[in-house]
């Protein structure tokens, strides 16, 4: 029983971090446990994973003290032990598989919890004397199979957008003056107009996008962008921030995951071409995101030299704004997670909430857009029509 309480406690505190956003111990931005538990994997459609061991490992608790092992038949308090303990191992299986051959990221606090309810379940059956809970038990591997082909096939929310309660982007100038959108309560001043962008320059609204080159998910929301800021013509305009997601030059990451290698180099390289021609960034962005990763390092720097010039680009990457700019992105970062407790990437700053993770479909950006600014998609602008800006 101590084996099944320590699991139970184990899900309830994971329980909690889902739903309100509590922090968990040791666990920070881009760690093992932001990774998984912000996966599309930590849900049953709307439902938290975490929820549903919740109610097993209750049952399960309740079953054991119940029940009597010691007797000649199985009570429905033995029966359903043994459901709640075949179907625990099952799950447990389930997501240290996810874990290690999907998201390749070990969340501890999931881990512990497998391993209690693992343990227990191997121990109970080694001390029930009832053969007759064999049907039983394939009934609880039966339920865990269920729960592994709803996660497979039903929809699954990719992004969380939460509000940021008042502290979201305002203009802090009148339209006749240059703007400066405000985040958190004027922490942050961001000028559009010294900042990598996409879209209108003269459109009134900004989404405030934080990224990384090396990224997967974000090079696909950048796509995605691209082709809304043909269906709102005028309507908005994207502010780049790119943050990598690499221990080297960004110390809120314990460590570089492979996919992030050189990130903190492609961060400083495009920064450096928009510094050294603002004209250049869009198409060398383009050049970046085209591709499932981003080219070699040594290509990019030669395709950078190339577009602006060797001298220009060596200056611009000596240019102290370039690091500045870097960590400013960061601290944004930073203040996000701890204003809600998610790390997942890419980013979306919207009016006064925030999207994290993945957004795959035109319609749940459109959506975002709509309960932000009442905006309505427009007639598509022919697809040979400008849709980024350099400056």
């Amino acid at each position: 029983m101590m084996l099944v309480a320590a699991a139970l406690g184990i899900s309830i505190y994971l329980s909690t971090h889902s739903s309100f956003g509590t922090t968990l111990l040791g666990c920070g931005p881009d760690s093992g446990c932001d990774k998984v538990l912000g996966s599309v994997w930590s849900h049953l459609g709307p439902i938290p994973v975490s929820w549903l061991a919740v109610l097993l490992e209750t049952l399960w608790l309740v079953a054991l003290a119940l029940g009597n092992p010691g007797a000649r038949e199985a009570t429905v308090a033995d029966t359903a032990a043994s459901f709640c303990a075949s179907a625990a191992l099952a799950s447990a299986v389930w997501f240290t598989i996810l874990q290690a051959a999907v998201l390749h990221a070990v969340c501890p606090y999931c881990m512990a919890g497998h391993f209690c309810a693992s343990l227990a379940a191997l121990l109970q059956w080694r001390c029930s004397g009832f053969a007759g809970l064999k049907r039983t038990s394939a009934y609880g591997v039966a339920a865990a199979m269920g729960l592994v082909a709803a996660q497979l096939t039903l929809p699954t929310k990719t992004s969380v957008v939460e509000s940021l309660g008042g502290e979201g982007q305002a203009e802090t100038n009148p339209p006749t003056i240059k703007p400066t959108v405000s985040l958190y309560g004027g922490a942050f001043q961001l000028d559009p107009e010294a900042l990598p962008r996409m879209g209108s320059p003269t459109a009134p609204r900004h989404v405030i996008s934080l990224f990384d080159y090396t990224c997967h998910i974000c090079r696909d929301l950048h796509h995605l962008l691209e082709g809304q800021l043909l269906k709102y013509p005028g309507e908005f305009q994207i502010v780049n921030l790119v943050m990598p997601l690499c221990a080297d030059c960004n110390p809120l990451m314990r460590e570089t995951s492979p996919a992030h290698v050189n990130a903190c180099h492609f961060a400083r390289l495009g920064l450096a071409v928009f510094r050294a021609s603002p004209e250049k960034s869009a198409e060398f962005d383009t050049y970046l995101f085209e591709g499932a990763k981003p080219p070699p390092l040594e290509q990019a720097k030669a395709k950078a030299a190339q577009m602006v010039g060797g001298p220009a680009l060596a200056k611009a990457l000596d240019d102290p704004w370039i690091a500045r700019r870097i960590e400013e992105n960061i601290r944004l970062y930073k203040s996000n997670y701890f204003r809600i407790r998610r790390g997942e990437m890419p980013q979306l700053m919207i009016g006064d909430a925030i999207s994290v993770g993945a957004i795959r479909e035109e319609k749940q950006f459109g959506q975002f857009l709509e309960q932000q600014w009442g905006l309505v998609a427009r007639t598509n602008q022919p697809s040979d029509s400008p849709v980024r800006s350099a400056h």
